[in-house]
């Protein structure tokens, strides 16, 4: 079974073949990605999703060929990449776009449907986790264009201020 970055390169090196043809795959669920074991619905182990990992990482062709895929194939293996699916800590793959700053992902997330209010157990918002990473660029952007929330408290009252200060305490 390939690990979910293994299926996120493989959905980048298939990404210029299936652009570059003049038909997808026949949406059987064989095509391109729908090969045994690349499912982008399942997550790996830890409770990640393929969409996740791209959002992490910045991947905006491969976030936005999983939406195309979404809309693309009626094969029950290839559809279901939940944008506000969450993982085992409750994270969403918004969250996940704020650790590196994905501006341009957490933009796509967001239009196609991701929660900017959404919170994981420990009742963190998009704006905590930036503000955790020092990440401000995305931190403005987020709250200046999606309207997120930067005084929210956390579970023990922390506001995004509170955790981008932290950062400085030594």
């Amino acid at each position: 079974m390939a690990t979910v970055m293994q299926k996120i390169e493989h959905i980048e090196d298939e990404i210029e073949v299936v652009e570059n043809t003049d038909h997808a795959a026949a949406g059987n669920g064989n095509g391109p990605v729908g090969g045994e074991g690349c499912s982008i619905k399942k997550p790996d182990d830890l409770g990640y999703s393929a969409l996740q990992w791209a959002a992490l990482n910045n991947r905006v062709a491969v976030a936005q060929y999983i939406f195309e895929l979404n809309l693309s194939y009626k094969s029950a293996i290839l559809r279901g990449a939940d944008v506000n699916a969450v993982d085992l800590t409750g994270q969403t793959t918004l969250h996940w776009s704020a650790v590196k700053g994905a501006i341009q992902v957490a933009d796509l997330l967001l239009e196609e449907g991701a929660h900017v209010y959404a919170a994981d157990v420990y009742r963190y918002q998009t704006t905590h986790v930036a503000a955790q990473y020092g990440q401000t660029a995305y931190l403005y952007h987020i709250v200046t264009k999606w309207n997120a929330d930067i005084d929210i408290p956390d579970n023990e009252g922390r506001s995004p201020l509170h955790w981008y200060l932290n950062l400085f305490i030594i």
